[in-house]
């Protein structure tokens, strides 16, 4: 399968105003934009989107090390996303700002009808404070084959919660929830 990816460069207006049309209904079933600098961030977010709602063979999305520093921004990608008839791996890591809450994206992706098979929101200070929608959600069984929240704020609550969810699930094969704050006792649960 094609992907088409920037890594590491700085895009101007200009070349954006290039790119996009470019891009359009193009055969590439991933899309990876990782430590892109933006004359803006909403600029970078509506490329995004552009090249998204484009192209509906799009499978993979990647959107890593790009700050979004406002909550509708934020909203406004992940609701790009989900509209999306076919993509079902999104990875959004570290990238939100303390203005962004990522549980709260994090739950709206949970919560939409779309059936994603891999989710990455790894060092966004994910922190759940002690709401339960993501073993809710795992716990429903869903087709998510890939959940990783690492580097992030998840305590040994959740880690306890999360392990009671897995015992109803069938389909997670992968869930990273290293470096956040769990200790033995949250590792003991998930063992």
């Amino acid at each position: 399968s094609h992907s088409f990816g920037i890594f590491k460069i700085q895009l101007n207006s200009k070349v954006i105003g290039l790119l996009a049309p470019a891009l359009k209904v193009k055969p590439f079933h991933a899309f990876e934009l990782d430590n892109v600098e933006y004359a803006s961030v909403r600029e970078g977010i509506d490329f995004a989107i552009e090249v998204i709602q484009s192209n509906p063979k799009l499978q993979q999305f990647y959107w890593g090390n790009n700050p979004i520093e406002s909550m509708g921004g934020a909203n406004r990608l992940v609701n790009a996303i989900i509209s999306h008839p076919s993509i079902d791996k999104i990875t959004l890591e570290n990238c939100f700002g303390e203005n962004v809450d990522a549980y709260d994206v994090l739950c709206s992706l949970l919560a939409s009808s779309k059936q994603f098979s891999h989710i990455d929101l790894e060092t966004n200070n994910v922190r759940t404070g002690g709401r339960t929608e993501i073993p809710d959600f795992l716990a429903t069984n869903p087709p998510l084959e890939t959940l990783l929240l690492a580097n992030n704020h998840l305590d040994d609550n959740d880690a306890v919660m999360f392990a009671s969810a897995l015992r109803k699930n069938t389909y997670l094969r992968r869930l990273h929830l290293g470096q956040n704050d769990i200790t033995e006792t949250g590792r003991v649960a998930l063992r």
